[in-house]
């Protein structure tokens, strides 16, 4: 079951061409059960860090998750997660930061990432 998973996050990052090279750590926890941190170094230079714990349930559940992009100098450019710290914002306790500012988020899905990841470097 999670096996499933972590190979459909694997054929998603194998097919993003905008990575110079990465470092994957796919953990199972029970059959249906894992957690995944993923770090990818991009074209210009930037970072993703990715962490998701998973749970599967007839479909995949993402029960926590941070995808963090960082430029070159580690400057965070943004970063989606569902830590429970900003319980004011309407999408609690999904949302982004985008430099300083925190911004409303629905829960993103890794591929969801990478697309816009992938537009804001073409800019």
């Amino acid at each position: 079951m999670i096996d499933e998973y972590f190979k459909e996050i694997e054929n998603t990052i194998n097919s993003f061409p905008l990575i110079l090279f990465s470092t994957r750590k796919f953990e199972k926890v029970d059959v249906d059960e894992g957690f995944l941190k993923i770090k990818l170094v991009l074209l210009n230079q930037s970072q993703l860090h990715i962490f998701e714990y998973i749970k599967i349930n007839n479909k995949p559940i993402i029960e926590n998750y941070r995808y963090h992009w960082q430029d070159k100098n580690s400057k965070v450019i943004k970063r989606w997660d569902n830590a429970p710290h900003h319980p004011n914002i309407k999408t609690f306790p999904h949302h982004v930061h985008e430099g300083e500012i925190i911004n409303p988020s629905e829960q993103p899905n890794i591929n969801q990432v990478l697309n816009i990841i992938s537009k804001e470097m073409d800019k």
